[in-house]
């Protein structure tokens, strides 16, 4: 008379493939969580990082704000709960052209920087 049932064979290669697709999903899952996690943080460090160029656009050429020097700030993103540097560095190419490097980066992840450069002419009005 013939058992019925699986063997210990069967359900060791079954168990074998649900475990192999279960590690499989669960770093599937774990990457994408990271890459989130990343361009969150670039999306973030962007956005702070240009909002000082639309301001300093806003100044005029001789203001205060517009002094060469190295300037930096904490920005707070409450809806985030997180906190970024902001950081400029001003510098007079001639007296009618100014250059404005801009980064921002989250303060946990000082090396993931994001940087733009923006040139402000006297001449051009902007």
């Amino acid at each position: 008379m013939k058992e019925k049932g699986f063997s210990l064979i069967e359900v060791l290669i079954s168990l074998f493939i649900f475990i192999f697709i279960l590690t499989s999903l669960l770093y599937l899952m774990t990457t994408c969580f990271l890459l989130k996690r990343k361009s969150e943080v670039n999306f973030l460090s962007s956005k702070v990082a240009m909002q000082k160029p639309e301001y300093l656009k806003s100044m005029s050429f001789e203001s205060e704000i517009l002094e060469q020097g190295i300037y930096k700030e904490e920005v707070v993103l409450q809806s985030h709960k997180r906190t970024y540097i902001r950081k400029w560095n001003i510098l007079e190419l001639s007296p009618s052209l100014k250059r404005v490097e801009i980064q921002a980066w989250d303060k946990n992840l000082p090396e993931k920087k994001t940087e733009f450069i923006l040139y402000i002419s006297k001449n051009l009005g902007f």
